[in-house]
């Protein structure tokens, strides 16, 4: 118990430093805002320099530094077409069936199982709470089914169980919900407020970091919120990352060397096979070089001790879910803003704990390993990026979904139990998604 006590205490720090993103103006999806002409930094796109001065300019939930597109948000759509309801088809199953015999049975136009797509068509024809009810009513019709209840409090947590005695828990947070939140009856509301607000924190954060001669990166991707994989290099980082670049080390050695600064391995690899002008990195170089001569390198005032930074001081972090559009900044934006943040107070950085599974829909975990997971007690600074799951009263029985946090995700039930040897800390929830089959979630309560 004590081990994920002190994750969620650090959870909580780390959140601490998000906070005040959140608290942004809100402004239309149609408006336009642009900075003031700003002299300091560099950045590039797709390997390409952009020269100084920059104006930042946002239109809707587009930015663009110097009229070169560098953000552009695109509202998810719905992977369903809806036109009506899907026909309830499972005559093949008896009160013998077992539970995973329900999502075998699929729709034959979405390749899904056929109780996750009328679930959602329930999310996208109804508001929440209606949309939860509607899935009881449904699920309780299927002929193997003996009950389907809600657990505790909770509108959005089930227990579903048949009449061979097993039972699953089931859970719509948190792509339920969101799917509900993006394409359900009221999607134009709040939701859109919340897009606002997060483009609008990205404008600040890239005028920001221009105004502080950070070094900006951008290359073009593939879907995503941001439709662009940005890193920051710090001003003062700028000399070590120039150096790296043109020095005569071998390509793996400079990938070596960079994924130190920009976390992320592959775009360190990325970068060493589009930086390619070394005059243009020579010149940013004696740029650097002059500016940190005329001003000095900053130091952070803030003193360390024992107590300010406990069990020597390692930064650790975790995402069990880096292929979601949420969490693709993870290594680029989010662990490196952290990392920069408490930079002089006294922390360890090491890439090595930073612990990922990159991938889904498969049985490999990366480097989320239960043992990696358990290491992260020791941690100084802990930082956990994952879906959560909100707590909620008991019922007369005592029944509830405790508060709590994704840390793995699968298509396999018996996957995770393997993974979190017997720890009755972690609780196995079957999930409701769009994008594959069964989806199961290792909870740390």
């Amino acid at each position: 118990m004590k081990t994920f006590t002190k994750i969620f205490l650090s959870i909580i720090i780390a959140s601490v430093l998000w906070s005040s993103l959140l608290a942004q103006e809100d402004i239309s999806n149609d408006s336009i805002k642009e900075s003031e002409e700003i002299t300091t930094g560099h950045v590039f796109v797709d390997g390409k320099y952009i020269e100084p001065p920059y104006i930042v300019r946002r239109v809707g939930w587009k930015i663009f530094i110097n009229d070169i597109l560098v953000f552009d948000y695109q509202k998810p759509r719905s992977p369903y077409n809806f036109t009506e309801k899907p026909k309830a088809n499972f005559e093949e199953l008896d009160k013998t069936s077992g539970l995973s015999e329900i999502f075998e049975i699929k729709d034959t136009a979405y390749n899904v199982p056929l109780a996750t797509v009328i679930s959602f068509y329930y999310l996208e024809k109804y508001e929440y709470s209606a949309a939860c009810d509607s899935i009881v009513a449904f699920h309780r019709t299927i002929p193997n089914v003996q009950s389907f209840t809600k657990l505790g409090g909770a509108d959005d947590t089930f227990e579903m169980a048949s009449f061979n005695n097993e039972s699953r828990v089931i859970s719509l947070q948190p792509y339920g919900r969101k799917h509900n939140q993006d394409f359900g009856p009221n999607q134009n509301t709040e939701r859109e407020k919340e897009i606002n607000r997060g483009v609008t924190s990205t404008f600040n954060d890239y005028c920001r970091d221009l105004s502080l001669g950070n070094l900006l990166i951008y290359y073009k991707s593939e879907g995503g919120h941001g439709s662009f994989q940005r890193v920051r290099i710090k001003s003062l980082k700028i000399k070590d990352f120039c150096n790296i670049l043109i020095s005569e080390d071998s390509q793996n050695q400079k990938v070596e060397l960079l994924t130190n600064i920009v976390i992320d391995r592959a775009f360190a690899e990325k970068v060493v096979a589009t930086f390619l002008n070394k005059s243009i990195l020579i010149r940013i170089l004696e740029q650097s070089s002059s500016v940190i001569n005329k001003t000095g390198e900053k130091k952070c005032t803030i003193e360390t001790s024992k107590d300010y930074v406990p069990n020597k001081g390692a930064l650790m972090a975790w995402c069990p879910n880096i292929y979601e559009a949420e969490f693709q900044y993870f290594l680029s934006d989010e662990i490196a803003l952290v990392r920069d943040e408490i930079e002089g107070q006294g922390y360890v950085f090491d890439v090595n704990n930073i612990f990922i599974d990159p991938t889904y829909n498969d049985h490999n975990f990366g480097t989320c390993t239960y043992a990696n997971l358990k290491k992260m007690a020791s941690a100084g600074f802990l930082y956990i990026s994952s879906h959560g799951y909100d707590g909620v009263e008991s019922d007369s029985e005592g029944n509830a979904p405790p508060a709590g946090i994704s840390v793995l995700y699968s298509d396999s039930e018996s996957d995770l139990n393997d993974w979190k040897e017997g720890d009755p800390n972690i609780l196995i929830y079957q999930l409701y998604n769009y994008w594959f089959g069964e989806c199961w979630t290792a909870i740390a309560t």
